[in-house]
């Protein structure tokens, strides 16, 4: 094989176990934040920690702190992924990139199947304890926007991580995207809208179905598809 043929062949990165281990730590959690009570307790703290304590209404913290959480929670919002979500299968498709396009959308079509069967077949309700900061429809367990986000955001971090050889670049790509599924999940508790444990929960089903996507299905890089 020439050194040209050698550059286009897919490279196939070991997938570590440690990512899976801990997406299943979180996702045990998140369940025992469910069903039992002692943990869901400690979701209740949580909850009420991030409010006045005179006056649940009113969130904890300085006004830039809450406004900048609104900003980080649109982050997993769903215009917000579906255009990043279209942009993302147009440049892999107009990079000839087409198996990673096929890869990253089937990626989230199977979250959005999982977070709504979860959500459907558990039917948790949301916090009633204070007011919700944002328009909600949907039930709690888990939350689809964290798991949506997270799923998106690190699929979209290992296509751009894919993209080179320079290992300090993916690393810091995986690691924006972490720190975006941190913050989304984090806002949708401020905002009163899911209970700690369903944020928990969905940073651990993402985490594990990327895991899975990644040492399954991944179809390599760099070279026409």
């Amino acid at each position: 094989m020439n050194s040209n043929a050698s550059a286009l062949a897919p490279r196939r990165a070991t997938t570590p176990w440690w990512p899976l281990v801990i997406a299943c730590l979180l996702i045990l959690i998140g369940f025992a934040g469910l069903l039992l009570p002692s943990v869901h307790a400690l979701d209740i703290r949580t909850l009420l920690a991030m409010r006045h304590p005179a006056d649940p209404s009113q969130l904890l913290g300085p006004r830039w702190l809450q406004e900048g959480l609104r900003d980080f929670m649109g982050l997993g919002g769903i215009g917000v992924l579906v255009l990043f979500i279209g942009t993302g299968i147009v440049l892999l498709w107009l990079a000839e990139r087409r198996r990673d396009a096929g890869w990253f959308l089937g990626g989230v079509i199977g979250a959005f199947i999982i977070a709504s069967v979860l959500k459907h077949v558990i039917g948790r309700p949301r916090p009633e304890l204070i007011p919700h900061e944002t328009y909600v429809f949907t039930a709690s367990f888990p939350s689809g926007n964290t798991l949506m986000a997270t799923v998106v955001w690190l699929l979209l971090a290992l296509v751009l991580a894919d993209a080179t050889r320079r290992r300090l670049l993916r690393e810091f790509a995986v690691l924006v995207a972490l720190v975006i599924a941190l913050l989304v999940g984090v806002s949708r508790v401020y905002m009163g809208v899911h209970w700690p444990s369903d944020v928990i929960e969905a940073w651990g089903l993402a985490m594990a179905w990327v895991w899975l996507l990644r040492r399954f299905w991944h179809a390599g890089v760099n070279g026409p598809r």
